[in-house]
């Protein structure tokens, strides 16, 4: 069965090379992606185990062609596997910092999608999902679960820009620093930085109902700095027992 997902890997992707739009400029579809979208939504793979989807997220990322096509195909294996009743989903990036895996992963409350990266990742790292728990063990680059709902994801190193955008009911811990804009329009979210964060001047998130946590006294100051008074947003520190101080 992996052979088999594997072939239709490269039949998806020869499909996509033949077919992606030359001209990018429609609103909708500003990258030339939808014909490969389509193409994916109708493919029939075999089911797949936790440990059959690891070999092929080893083998495409050790023969990385594509971060897009590579993320999206593997994000289709992993929700046909959970539909199926499999969890625990483990995947290999090789550092090759694939782009899209997770985005659009569904998990249900209660039982959610469990997904651990053994490396670094790319964009868009969980966008559009819901009711999944994800860590990654190395750094991930920018939209780290934008427009997620009901999501966790635990980030051992850095996460570049746009961490949260239109996140809702989702938690987000960053142990290395964090880029710039976070949390932009985010609702009812918790927000933990080890790290740094950036600091563009004038920068106003507007989200609403939100709990930040600083470990680091210049990541806080910065925040402090930044986010004003009046723009919905409710700044905290945390104690080691977990209760809320120094609100602002």
């Amino acid at each position: 069965m992996v052979d088999q997902v594997l072939s239709e890997f490269h039949n998806y992707f020869a499909f996509a090379q033949q077919n992606v739009k030359t001209t990018k400029s429609e609103r909708a579809d500003p990258f030339g992606l939808k014909p490969a979208q389509d193409y994916l939504r109708t493919l029939r793979l075999p089911v797949l185990t936790p440990e059959q989807i690891s070999i092929v997220s080893s083998y495409l990322f050790e023969n990385k062609v594509e971060t897009y096509y590579e993320g999206t195909y593997l994000s289709k294996c992993i929700q046909q596997s959970y539909r199926k009743g499999h969890n625990e989903f483990h995947l290999y990036t090789n550092d090759s910092q694939p782009s899209y895996i997770s985005y659009g992963l569904e998990g249900k409350q209660g039982k959610k999608l469990s997904l651990r990266i053994h490396g670094s990742i790319g964009s868009y790292f969980g966008s559009d999902s819901q009711d999944i728990d994800a860590t990654i063990d190395g750094n991930v680059l920018h939209n780290l679960g934008s427009k997620s709902k009901r999501s966790s994801f635990i980030v051992d190193g850095d996460a570049a820009l746009f961490v949260g955008t239109d996140s809702k009911k989702s938690k987000f811990t960053i142990k290395g620093d964090t880029g710039d804009f976070i949390a932009g329009h985010a609702n009812a979210c918790e927000f933990t930085f080890y790290g740094l964060i950036g600091s563009i001047g004038n920068y106003r998130p507007y989200s609403k109902n939100c709990i930040f946590n600083f470990k680091n006294e210049r990541a806080y100051k910065i925040a402090y700095g930044t986010f004003m008074p009046g723009m919905h947003l409710e700044l905290y520190q945390r104690n080691k027992d977990g209760n809320k101080i120094n609100k602002i």
